[in-house]
């Protein structure tokens, strides 16, 4: 094909993700296999084109070098490990399985050219998959010493077009958006820069994204890199890649209301949910996509305390925040505020899916209130604390009323007697 049939094909719509891995040569290709001698050798052939090969192939190694250990860590996997059981509840499971992978990759035997796992999440709405994810990538920051996580979470449901997962990807040279420096293998790049331990891929609700996707991910899950239109070269060795979903959770809840079907009769519970969440995911992915899975994973659904336990843990979370923010504020909190956080994010119906909404909404504007409001009149800085009003969450300097008795510190929450 000619420039001028180059020029004439439509430019506002960029190929398919599959039309652009067929354009470039395949990462087992002879030319991405040569060394750099051979590459040199085809200097005067190729030009440019071999000195980009060359480029490319020395940046993924120093890529590769940062992001992989080099001896052993037991103290750091440890830390890693104690300080995400903190932080998750009711998912030991996931927690194990994750843990077997972070094993090879703290003991620096993880897989060269492919992520240290892939795990596909699967579970009811409101038990905290995505959740569990994030907490895990914020422990391995923190013990990392790094200000921010190293996580890149994409929402599937912005990917249910097939135009939106080439956008995902870039568009290459000559088409709209080339120039875009936002996809996928720039922001991949730019978490390499931290270099805390192994980053995180966290796809939300990946059965809502176009099929397109597909084949992006399952050459992420085979050779572990992803090339974007502009030929940016996105390494994944030593990542984890998570995905979530909902698929046969309704399935599974139908069964248990028929009390009949085709599994296995002592099937349920979480049992249930992975029979019915496997062949749901066998159907909408292919076997190869299935095959390039570490593990599929059945988040289990929570309990009335474990969901009470998630409400502690924010309001300890936004607790310290703020006394960590404002020196010299101390906050505390009545017993019954956990029970009212509760009651506000419809756990009965939503799990533990709004609690954080509504400690990051209603905790923290009746906080902010009460701060503003002391400012304002010239009030010293000192304890306030967190009551429940006529249903409603407020907050006010402590002592300022009668009744103050039984307050409790934020570490303390957990200690809270429930209310009957």
């Amino acid at each position: 094909m000619d420039a001028k049939d180059n020029l004439a094909r439509n430019q506002d719509t960029p190929p398919s993700p599959e039309e652009q891995a067929n354009a470039r040569p395949p990462a087992d290709a002879p030319e991405s296999r040569s060394s750099n001698e051979a590459a040199e050798a085809q200097k005067d052939q190729s030009g440019a084109a071999t000195m980009v090969i060359k480029i490319l192939k020395e940046e993924d190694k120093l890529e590769t070098l940062a992001v992989l250990p080099v001896t052993p860590e037991p103290r750091r996997f440890e830390q890693v490990m104690e300080s995400w059981r903190r932080r998750v509840v009711g998912q030991d499971e996931l927690v194990h399985r994750v843990a077997v992978r972070l094993e090879t990759y703290y003991s620096g035997l993880a897989p060269r050219g492919r992520p240290v796992g892939v795990f596909l999440l699967v579970g009811p709405t409101g038990c905290g998959k995505t959740h569990a994810v994030i907490e895990l990538a914020r422990s391995i920051a923190e013990v990392g010493g790094a200000k921010a996580p190293a996580l890149i979470r994409i929402d599937c449901a912005e990917l249910h077009d097939s135009h939106e997962v080439a956008r995902l990807v870039g568009a290459p040279a000559g088409y709209v958006g080339h120039d875009n420096t936002d996809s996928l293998c720039d922001r991949v790049q730019e978490i390499h820069k931290l270099k805390v331990g192994p980053a995180i891929l966290l796809l939300d609700e990946i059965e809502k994204a176009h099929p397109r996707l597909d084949p992006v991910l399952l050459g992420i899950f085979d050779a572990g890199r992803l090339t974007d239109g502009r030929g940016t070269v996105a390494d994944f060795t030593g990542w984890l890649i998570f995905m979530t979903s909902n698929l046969g959770v309704a399935d599974a809840a139908r069964e248990a209301r028929r009390r009949v079907g085709f599994a296995p009769a002592a099937a349920s519970g979480s049992t249930r949910v992975a029979y019915h969440a496997r062949a749901a995911a066998e159907a909408r992915f292919s076997p190869e996509f299935m095959g390039g899975l570490t593990d599929t994973v059945v988040a289990t659904e929570l309990g009335p305390q474990q969901i009470r336990r998630v409400a502690e843990l924010e309001l300890e979370r936004l607790i310290e925040e703020v006394e960590e923010w404002h020196s010299g504020i101390w906050i505390r909190a009545h017993p019954g505020v956990v029970r009212a956080v509760l009651e506000a994010a419809d756990y009965r119906d939503y799990g533990a899916r709004r609690i954080r909404t509504v400690v990051d909404g209603q905790v923290r504007h009746a906080i902010a209130h009460a701060l503003l409001d002391a400012a304002r009149t010239g009030a010293p800085a000192g304890a306030f604390e967190i009551y429940v009003e006529d249903g409603r969450l407020a907050c006010r300097p402590a002592g300022a009323t009668e009744g103050t008795c039984g307050l409790i510190a934020a570490r303390d929450l957990r200690h809270a007697p429930a209310p009957a």
